[in-house]
Order: C-alpha cells, then sequence, then structure tokens
C-alpha cells in the first residue's frame, strides 16, 4: 500500500510485461475495436494525437494540391498547350481536393492506429488504461463477454484476471478496514460471474483504486459549525453528514452542534435505509451527544430506537 496525504491507493503497476504476453497470443486489431469505446477518453494525449494527424493530413493534401497543380503546368508547357488554363481557380480546385483527401487520411490513419496493430504501444495503453481502472472496469468489460463469451475474448479474460489478482493481492488482507473516497462506503470482495473469480472494490461503486484506511472506524459528525466534508487522522475517518446528507458506512455517531429537525432528518435516513449491511450494523454503534448539544426527549428516544448506546458527555 501506498501511503498519501490523506487518502491511499493502490499504486501504479507497471503492466508493460503483461501487455507484451498479450500482445504475442492475441488478434490485436480485434480486441482494440472492441475496447477502444470503453477506454478512448482515457488515452493519454489522445486528442492531441488526433489533431496532429488531422493536420498532417491537411498539409499533405495542400502539398498533394501544389504537386498535381505544378506536374499539370509541366505537361500544359511540353505538350504546348495553354499553360494559363490551369492557373487561378483551377489551382485552388487542386488544392482542396488535396486538401479534403489529406484530411480523409489523416482520419484514416488515427481509425488505423487505434483499431489495428499498426501501433503497439497505443494498443497497450488500452489495456494499461483499464487494467488501471481496476474494479470500475469489470462490469463493462463483463458486458461485452456477455456478446460473445470468454472463449472469443482471450485478452478482456486476461485484464479480469489481472484486476482479480492485483486487487486480492493488495486489498484483501485489509478490506474490512478500507473505505471508498468516494462514497465512504467500505470495500468488499465482488464476483466476475463469467470467470468464476472475484475482485475487491467498494461495495456501492466498486471502484478499487482510492480509498481510506480506517482501522479505527468511521465516524457521522453532527455539526453545524463544521464546514469540511471530512476529516481524516490516525486510521480514523470523521464524514460530516451535514454536509451531503447522504447515507455512509459508520461505526459511531457525535452530535455536537444540531437541532432536533437535523437529528430527526439523520434518523429518518437511518430508518429508510435499504442496505442490510448498514442495516444489521446500527445496533452496534454508538451515539454520544454533546452537552452543549439540547435536544428534546423526543429525538433522543428516536437516536435509541436505531442504535446500541446513546449518551451525553
Amino acid at each position: 500500500m501506498k501511503q498519501i496525504t490523506e487518502k491511499q491507493a493502490l499504486p501504479s503497476i507497471n503492466w508493460r510485461e503483461i501487455l507484451w504476453q498479450e500482445w504475442q497470443s492475441c488478434e490485436d486489431g480485434e480486441i482494440a475495436d472492441q475496447l477502444f469505446e470503453l477506454i478512448a477518453d482515457q488515452l493519454p494525449g489522445s486528442k492531441i494525437r488526433s489533431a496532429l494527424l488531422i493536420g498532417l493530413g491537411m498539409i499533405y493534401g495542400v502539398l498533394v494540391g501544389l504537386l498535381m497543380w505544378l506536374l499539370t503546368t509541366v505537361w500544359a508547357t511540353i505538350w504546348k498547350s495553354n499553360p494559363e488554363i490551369i492557373n487561378g481557380p483551377v489551382l485552388f480546385l487542386f488544392i482542396g481536393i488535396g486538401s479534403i483527401a489529406g484530411i480523409c487520411g489523416g482520419l484514416a490513419a488515427r481509425y488505423s492506429l487505434l483499431t489495428t496493430a499498426a501501433w503497439p504501444t497505443l494498443a497497450f495503453r488500452f489495456r494499461d488504461g483499464l487494467l488501471q481502472l481496476g474494479g470500475e472496469a469489470v462490469e463493462p468489460l463483463e458486458q461485452v463477454l456477455l456478446k460473445r463469451g470468454p472463449s472469443e475474448n482471450p485478452v478482456i479474460v486476461r485484464i479480469l484476471e489481472n484486476i482479480a489478482a492485483e486487487t486480492h493481492q493488495q486489498l484483501a488482507a485489509n478490506a474490512s478496514s478500507l473505505v471508498c473516497s468516494n462514497c465512504f462506503v467500505r470495500f468488499q470482495e465482488h464476483p466476475i460471474d463469467r470467470l468464476g473469480k472475484t475482485f475487491y472494490g467498494c461495495r456501492k461503486c466498486k471502484q478499487s483504486r482510492e480509498f481510506f484506511n480506517c482501522p479505527q472506524g468511521v465516524t457521522a459528525v453532527l455539526d453545524a459549525g463544521w464546514t469540511e466534508v471530512y476529516g481524516y487522522q490516525a486510521g480514523l475517518l470523521r464524514v460530516n453528514w451535514i454536509t451531503d446528507q447522504k447515507l455512509f458506512d459508520l461505526d459511531r455517531v457525535e452530535i455536537i452542534r444540531a437541532t432536533d429537525k437535523t437529528v430527526e432528518h439523520f434518523a429518518i435516513q437511518i430508518g429508510n435505509d435499504t442496505d442490510p449491511i448498514r442495516q444489521a450494523h446500527y445496533k452496534a454503534c454508538d451515539c454520544t451527544i454533546s452537552a452543549d448539544c439540547k435536544l428534546s426527549a423526543n429525538s433522543l428516544r428516536i437516536l435509541q430506537s436505531f442504535f446500541g448506546r446513546v449518551e451525553t458527555r
């Protein structure tokens, strides 16, 4: 695991050896064509490369047009025809035809580079991007397998197998204490149905790249004076429920500055929670109320009905 300022993330993996093995054992043009729609937006420099290819195509087209004009002029001169007939508008016509041909050539080159084996490094980036996505890539890749089956998609099978192996290696040992940095929901094991394998990722969004390691648990904080979304220190994640007012996995509740209305809204969300894992866990959570927070007897009863121990201190 790589420790960074607040969150933890999977280290950047060098997949070069794996990708070379895939390159040698598959029809790359077919797999690149399948993966293009899934990963094209994440290709490093893809927009710049496309603009460069089209620009080069235009330059090429202009040069072709000038060459056509020059050859025609030479031909007309040699055969003692009237060379003036190909000056002026005809010159621009040649250049225009050449430019259109050049643009089409640039677009064709771009497509060729993305969908054939003409540029192995670019094909590598397709797979590298999918592997780096981790759990987020599993569902769209499984959709590809549904269309044609694992036997006809060996490269996708290997990518899924590598995602499964990598998340097991990096996340399995601490999975119960890993919390998604997007959803504040814990990681768990997910099935890859078509392969009979599993991978680790957020229980909600399934991403496996960014997370908090929270051996001290997660605290839901109701504090009208706190403006931050969360605070993380020494393995303890404190999440400000008031900022987004959305449910997340929690182990305890701290009510510091909150009105009866705010507490009631929080309790209603807890009561309506459809997540079976959270519902089973609420009674094991303690709720601490600041002595300066004067809640009504009804609010206290509501809290006691949902959480294991409710105390003021």
